[in-house]
């Protein structure tokens, strides 16, 4: 399964479980190695405005992709996209897009492209 950051801001479509996590998976591994590169070198005042800056310009950059893939993973699940924005309710927004999220997929178009 490949990374298709080429889809980064395409909306319309479905995107699968495994497809939708291991994207996530990534995301999540890279930023951890810049938190903990972040804390490693905290002791070194000079490098805090380029980690700044790094942690910055990583959540700009992956916000567009991550929302693209959140809501085909919805549309997988028979759900509309908008429901994405369910996630402003500080807890059982959360809650209730994670258990969306993990739904299985509806059979169609997706089994067919695997």
């Amino acid at each position: 399964m490949t990374l298709r950051l080429k889809q980064y801001a395409q909306f319309r479509g479905r995107s699968g479980r495994k497809e939708y996590w291991l994207f996530l998976f990534r995301l999540l591994l890279f930023y951890s190695a810049l938190v903990f590169g972040a804390v490693g070198l905290r002791s070194h005042a000079a490098l805090r405005p380029l980690f700044s800056a790094l942690h910055c310009t990583y959540v700009l950059a992956v916000s567009m992709p991550l929302t693209a893939y959140t809501v085909r993973r919805l549309h997988d699940a028979g759900v509309s996209g908008w429901c994405a924005l369910i996630i402003v309710i500080p807890i059982v927004g959360v809650a209730v897009l994670l258990k969306l999220l993990g739904e299985r997929g509806d059979p169609g178009e997706l089994a067919a492209r695997i």
